[in-house]
């Protein structure tokens, strides 16, 4: 490695990326982490089409034991979490690719409905909870609840008035700001 190595953006992300295929232990990926938080924040461009945390944290997990998935999962989870609130931070970009299914259960059994009512995966989450096979599994209501105590009457509202059936053309601002005052 050279100083060359790592004087732009384009040099660091080729570094990062023969770094990565060369690792293959749990203490080798700990250190791209944390030469991944010791360097600037990639572009816009990187962070969403070819994001480094994505690849790190992918090859973790394809690369472990099955004894020892419960144990990387939970290094990754790690990983995220010290990223959240630092110029690290994992971007909040949603489409059909990464928003899957799975993902939003698990954000509905976490209870953390009321904490992404500002981010693109609320609107996913709601049409999730309404359009669930599973009955009885997640409580419209109690989240409408807890937008409400949240002071997100109008999402409260809007999502009691989904849950009752109300059709579409009558779900607008001032019938779900009253639906949940009615409430």
């Amino acid at each position: 490695v050279s100083v060359t190595d790592t004087e732009d953006e384009e040099h660091r992300h080729a570094l990062f990326l023969e770094l990565l295929e060369c690792s293959h232990e749990e203490a080798e990926f700990q250190h791209l982490a944390l030469l991944l938080q010791a360097w600037p924040p990639l572009k816009r461009e990187y962070v969403i089409t070819n994001n480094p945390w994505v690849r790190l944290t992918t090859a973790m997990l394809t690369s472990c034991t099955t004894e020892n998935k419960e144990g990387m999962g939970n290094e990754v989870v790690k990983i995220c979490r010290s990223l959240y609130n630092t110029k690290q931070m994992l971007p909040a970009e949603v489409n059909d690719s990464n928003c899957d299914p799975e993902l939003l259960s698990l954000l509905l059994d976490a209870q953390l409905g009321v904490k992404c009512v500002s981010t693109p995966f609320f609107p996913h989450i709601l049409e999730h909870l309404l359009a669930s096979p599973e009955p009885g599994r997640w409580d419209a209501e109690e989240l409408a609840q807890q937008l409400w105590d949240a002071g997100h009457v109008a999402e409260a509202g809007s999502l009691l008035l989904a849950v009752r059936g109300t059709h579409r053309a009558l779900r607008t601002f001032s019938t779900a700001l009253s639906a949940g005052q009615h409430w």
